[in-house]
Order: structure tokens, then C-alpha cells, then sequence
């Protein structure tokens, strides 16, 4: 297929002309990217603007990159790594106020798509980091119910019920505010 622009290749391809497994393009409104598939077809993401006119975008939360050996085992004080890079694919998948809290769900009474949307970027975070660590863990942490939830419980067991040395010492003020 030939690309008249010669600098955007068609939707659903990389940069080289292969099918993409991941990645995103403009979805419009707030400039927000929305997700493609993961099956090298190009996937249309669902989006829809909130009444607080707030773009909604379907996200696809994976990184092919992640370490197959870094799972999240807090007795092991592997935290720093773990949560570094779940906080970098949350960014990078265009997510970080689900992470953070800082974005309520939608009420599904006036905005039912934003809604819906917002439970499966959500929902899809939450599994992603279940996902990556140890059976010890996910049971602390499954039980509850958003990403938020998930990550914040986590951060204060490791810092308020572990023994210092496996904090490696660091200043827990300073450490808290780079995740709150």
C-alpha cells in the first residue's frame, strides 16, 4: 500500500510498514492516544467524551517488555523495580490518573460509555499488576477493588509493616510523595 505522505504509515502498521502489536494514534478531544490491538490487525479503541468533557479512551495495558522474573514480592524488597515499572506502563498507556486516583469513575447514569470505559482501563491496570506478583501478595491485594486501591494498599504495607532493612534505607517521605 503506498503512503502519499511518505512519513505516517497506514493505521495498524509500524514505521516499517509491519503490522503493529501495540501502540497508539490520536483519538482526538484532549489529544488523548487510543490504544490498537494486540493481534497485529488494526483494532478501533472505544472512546467517548465524559460530561465533564474528559476524553475516554479503551486502553490495551501490556509491556512484551516487562521481565519475566520481576515479580512483585514485597518480603524480597523488590517494590522500587516493580512499582517503577508499573508506573511507567501506566503512563505509557496514557492511564496515570487511574494509578494516582485523581480520575473518579464515571457515573454510569449520565455517562454510561465514559463508565464503561473507565471500568475496563481500570479494571485491565488492576490485572496487569495482579498479574506480576507472588501468591502472598495477590492475596493482600486482590480483594481490592480499583488499580488505586491496588497499588496505594501495597505502598503502605511495604512501607509501614516491613522491617527498614528491606526498605533499603530509604527516606519514606520522600519515596511517598514520588507515588501519592
Amino acid at each position: 500500500m503506498s503512503n502519499p505522505t511518505g512519513n505516517i504509515p497506514p493505521t495498524g502498521t509500524s514505521p516499517s510498514g509491519n503490522p503493529t502489536t501495540g501502540g497508539s494514534a490520536p483519538a482526538g478531544g484532549s489529544g488523548t492516544p487510543a490504544a490498537t490491538g494486540s493481534t497485529g490487525a488494526s483494532a478501533k479503541a472505544k472512546a467517548t467524551v465524559g460530561s465533564s468533557n474528559i476524553t475516554f479512551v479503551e486502553r490495551l495495558i501490556a509491556d512484551p517488555t516487562w521481565p519475566s522474573t520481576l515479580i512483585l514480592d514485597l518480603s524480597e524488597g523488590n517494590w522500587f523495580e516493580w512499582s517503577r515499572r508499573v508506573t511507567l506502563i501506566n503512563e505509557r498507556c496514557a492511564v496515570p490518573k487511574y494509578l494516582k486516583g485523581t480520575l473518579a469513575c464515571p457515573d454510569p447514569t449520565t455517562d454510561p460509555d465514559a463508565h464503561e470505559i473507565w471500568g475496563t482501563n481500570d479494571t485491565a491496570l488492576r490485572a496487569f499488576m495482579l498479574v506480576h506478583m507472588t501468591s502472598d501478595e495477590f492475596e493482600y491485594a486482590s480483594p481490592f477493588d480499583t488499580s488505586h486501591a491496588v497499588f496505594e494498599t501495597l505502598l503502605f504495607f511495604f512501607f509501614f509493616f516491613l522491617k527498614p532493612s528491606v526498605r533499603n534505607g530509604q527516606d519514606e517521605l520522600n519515596i511517598l510523595s514520588f507515588y501519592l
